[in-house]
């Protein structure tokens, strides 16, 4: 049996994004969350014993890496040197070998693998095997990888690295892209992935396997974040062990105002919606709905975001954004006016006005420069809002 820890897309140097005002030394704990779950995966590694650690890719996000986060990745490197555990790795689209430059030497068990391939033997306490990698020439690579991935004779297990995405996955741009019946046809034993930061099994005889990034730090890459722990046996299908690493989760709560009218009742709704985690939560409210509460949300949608962050604060969480995306309730009403506002912005007429007005603006030198020509999306909440604003107008003036 073969026993190995498979991560990915550590972006060890990415900004994190935090709201104005805390303090320094929450800023420093929560952006140094990528350098602590790596280390809680070499922890693991090291306490379990495994025979090696496969990483996917994407060690920073940065092409030209900083010195911080290479001199952290080469520390938990020496780490697993120390307990005899060699690493294979390869760089992906975030940190080609074309870019950027190693200020320190790696320890002798790293072995990263080059942009022209190679295949490579390690020796187990029971037999050996191949593994197989290549690493991104540069950050666009967009060929298919299959060439990289030829089979060699002999050994208990056939394993492979790539940095890459499925074909069919619109979702990020398509780097070494590839399709799961393809690779499946190149007969490995396990697809090592990585790229895509969200946890993924494409398939499960081989396993082709993205575990997903080590930390969440957007707020699209929700849920707990970690690593794959393997066992794979000499026969029959390898065991996937998820192994949750990142102290800081980002998490969506969508909460709507209907039927609502007083603001406890929407801050105890963000409440029981929070996950049970001992992790710090980066948080992110949406409010939808219409309803009583849409002019405050409307008017004091700073001081509403400070009380329920001051709400919060025994949950160990920090409120990231507030997203507001309420209507007026008079909206619901059968008001000859609010139809009339209604209508007259889906008129086809009042979308061609706006699109007139807009190239106008956009003929002007500097905000061509600086902003780009809104999508049909972006004037479909133009026009939204506008009626939100004539709504919310004559709601006041009925109060």
């Amino acid at each position: 049996m073969v026993h190995f820890l498979h991560m990915a897309d550590l972006h060890l140097d990415r900004p994190l994004p935090l709201p104005p005002g805390l303090d320094d030394d929450k800023q420093d704990w929560l952006r140094k969350a990528p350098l602590r779950a790596l280390e809680k995966a070499v922890t693991a590694a090291v306490k379990k014993q495994v025979d090696f650690v496969l990483i996917s890719g994407d060690i920073y996000h940065k092409a030209d890496r900083s010195v911080h986060a290479f001199w952290a990745f080469r520390n938990q490197m020496v780490r697993l040197s120390d307990a005899a555990i060699p690493v294979y790795m390869i760089h992906g689209n975030h940190d080609p070998v074309s870019a950027g430059t190693n200020y320190f030497k790696l320890p002798a068990n790293v072995h990263v693998f080059p942009p022209e391939g190679e295949a490579v033997w390690h020796w187990t306490k029971t037999g050996g095997g191949w593994i197989y990698g290549f690493s991104y020439p540069e950050p666009a690579y967009t060929e298919t990888p299959y060439h990289h991935y030829i089979k060699q004779h002999g050994g208990d297990f056939h394993i492979a690295l790539l940095h890459g995405q499925a074909g069919s996955d619109t979702s990020h741009a398509p780097y070494a892209p590839f399709q799961p019946s393809e690779l499946r046809q190149l007969q490995m034993d396990y697809w090592a992935l990585g790229h895509i930061h969200q946890r993924q099994l494409l398939m499960e005889d081989p396993p082709i396997v993205y575990p997903g990034s080590l930390t969440g730090l957007t707020r699209k890459e929700t849920g707990e974040k970690g690593v794959y722990e393997v066992r794979m046996p000499s026969s029959g299908r390898p065991d996937l062990y998820f192994l949750p690493c990142a102290d800081v989760l980002q998490h969506t709560v969508v909460t709507s105002i209907q039927h609502l009218y007083h603001m406890d009742e929407w801050i105890q709704s963000v409440k029981r919606a929070l996950p049970e985690t001992e992790a710090h939560i980066l948080l992110t409210v949406q409010v939808k709905g219409s309803g009583r509460l849409h002019q405050l949300f409307r008017q004091q949608r700073e001081e509403t975001a400070a009380v329920l962050e001051s709400e919060l604060h025994s949950f160990s969480c920090t409120l990231m954004r507030l997203d507001v995306q309420t209507a007026s309730s008079t909206r619901d009403t059968n008001s000859p006016v609010v139809q009339d506002i209604l209508d007259l912005s889906g008129r086809e007429e009042t979308r061609k006005e706006l699109d007139q007005r807009l190239e106008g603006l956009h003929m002007h030198g500097s905000i061509r420069r600086h902003a780009a020509f809104p999508d049909e999306q972006t004037k479909e909440e133009l026009l939204k809002q506008a009626a939100d604003e004539l709504l919310l107008t004559l709601e006041e003036e009925v109060e």
